[in-house]
């Protein structure tokens, strides 16, 4: 098998061909759900299946918004999924232009308003200021690593979710069941309000500390040296760090050896809206027996190819399993609640500016000091 930049462009041709002659093939539907386990050591968890394996994936909220900060949260898994798919999209463009890549790496930078987020003025945007930029090298002609480029911009999933404004089809399912025990744990719904008061009059206080920088910075292995196709770390509290890698699809030109791009992405959104419900549910006094959300994206992979003029995304879901004793007409006032405080909802359901960058034959200006020196702490996740 003939690799280059780490995709079969063999298999990656024959998609492509296969997707302009069968109409059929053209929808990708991939989802995820996410689920609340009280009991769990991270309250929320998830098992990500791929074609060669599965990882068992747990989330937890910073302190800050209540939770305790032991694992990575659901922005930072997002920010990571925006670099892992605007990466692939770059690379399987040049690829399939039969264009060498000699690295590739890739910074997301995303600016959180925790006053929306934490409720304090629900009229600011959760999201300040959105940048992407790649830094690659490649005795390729500047002229065509430019098109290319701007080709991805155009055809990534991710992309096209935040710079567009997509509508979210939304569904509820209340399970009331009164043989079912709501979980003998505190703090209430496993959210410790107290922290999160103290955060809240912090910030009232302090508004300059409103501002929540995330920026994940990773590299696309170019020679198929680490067991995948992208790999950052990701950060999280008190500097602890988990390696996150990822692989396409065999049928997109890669192996399948670990979880896709958009796969995180919809880990991101699942779980993130699974916070704000019980946030929102907690605000209430609302004891929660049980929650999931599932999230699920259908791609256009015409777009993907340049063979249409179509949007890249046809089509977002997601589903909310509620368990309590409440109706489903407050079920889903909370939800819209959930759905107006997360910020990626905010991003993929309005139409946001990204800044993009490309540095051509030279690294980025400024680098991650802090962060570079940490890498080799990071726990493979």
């Amino acid at each position: 098998m003939f690799k280059l930049n780490n995709i079969n462009r063999e298999a990656l041709e024959t998609i492509k061909e296969e997707v302009e002659k069968n109409p059929s093939r053209n929808l990708k539907q991939t989802n995820l759900t996410f689920s609340w386990i009280p009991r769990n050591k991270f309250p929320y968890k998830t098992i990500v299946y791929f074609e060669k394996g599965s990882l068992n994936l747990p989330i937890d909220n910073p302190p800050s918004t209540g939770g305790r900060g032991k694992a990575v949260n659901p922005m930072a898994l997002s920010n990571y999924a925006f670099a892992a798919m605007h990466a692939c999209t770059f690379v399987q463009q040049c690829t399939l232009n039969n264009m060498k890549l000699d690295s590739l790496k890739i910074r997301s930078h995303l600016d959180f308003d925790l006053y929306k987020i934490m409720g304090l003025d629900m009229e600011r945007k959760p999201v300040t200021k959105f940048k992407i930029s790649l830094s690659v090298f490649s005795k390729e002609s500047e002229e065509k690593l430019k098109e290319m480029h701007q080709q991805a911009i155009k055809r990534s999933p991710t992309v096209y979710l935040a710079t567009n404004e997509v509508k979210i089809a939304t569904e509820s399912t209340v399970n009331s069941d009164p043989e079912t025990k709501i979980p003998k744990k505190k703090p209430l719904n496993g959210i410790d309000m107290t922290k999160v008061e103290e955060i809240r009059k912090n910030l009232l206080a302090h508004p300059e500390l409103t501002k929540k920088p995330c920026v994940i910075e990773g590299e696309w292995d170019c020679e198929d040296k680490s067991g995948a196709q992208f790999t950052a770390p990701i950060f999280y509290e008190q500097d602890k760090c988990f390696k996150f890698q990822t692989d396409s699809r065999q049928t997109f030109g890669g192996e399948s050896r670990k979880p896709f791009a958009i796969q995180y992405f919809l880990g991101g959104v699942s779980c993130c809206l699974l916070t704000h419900f019980a946030y929102a549910c907690t605000l209430r006094k609302i004891p929660l027996k049980s929650l999931s959300v599932e999230a699920q994206l259908d791609e256009n992979l015409s777009a993907k190819f340049g063979l249409t003029e179509d949007p890249p995304i046809k089509a977002m879901n997601v589903t909310f399993d509620v368990g309590f004793d409440e109706s489903k007409e407050t079920a889903e006032t909370i939800v819209q609640d959930a759905m107006s405080r997360c910020p990626i909802i905010f991003l993929i359901a309005n139409s946001f500016d990204i800044e993009f960058e490309l540095f051509i034959n030279e690294p980025f200006p400024t680098s991650l000091a802090n962060q570079q020196k940490k890498k080799s702490q990071c726990r493979l996740m």
